[in-house]
């Protein structure tokens, strides 16, 4: 599901988008991992975070129009890590802190990749 070519398959992939711009585009009030977000507002608000942390980039993922809430939907997103070790502490401290997916382990911690795939249920 998640992987480094998502930034290539973008353009041409409407499963994929870049998540603050295809949030703020999307009718749907519940657009993204409703059963964490709750709200659109607040999974951007999530994503706004992450960038104000220092993420490259944020893309939504798994987007499916057939959701019946008169919007897309998805529960997924890849999150572009930065290359300073402060900035990616601060960005995995939102995801721990706002966003952390439901997971039976520990808090979500840096492995040294480029990328933070993340999923909720």
């Amino acid at each position: 599901m998640f992987s480094a070519m998502t930034l290539d398959r973008a353009a041409d992939d409407p499963s994929v988008a870049e998540a603050r711009k295809w949030l703020r585009g999307n009718r749907n009030p519940s657009a993204f991992a409703s059963n964490r977000f709750a709200t659109t507002a607040n999974a951007l608000a999530f994503v706004d975070a992450l960038y104000a942390a220092g993420a490259a980039k944020v893309m939504a993922e798994n987007i499916n129009d057939t959701d019946g809430e008169g919007g897309a939907y998805a529960d997924s997103m890849l999150v572009y890590l930065p290359s300073d070790p402060a900035k990616r502490a601060a960005v995995f401290q939102v995801i721990n802190e706002i966003g952390r997916p439901d997971t039976d382990g520990g808090p979500i911690m840096d492995n040294g990749s480029e990328t933070a795939g993340l999923w909720w249920d």
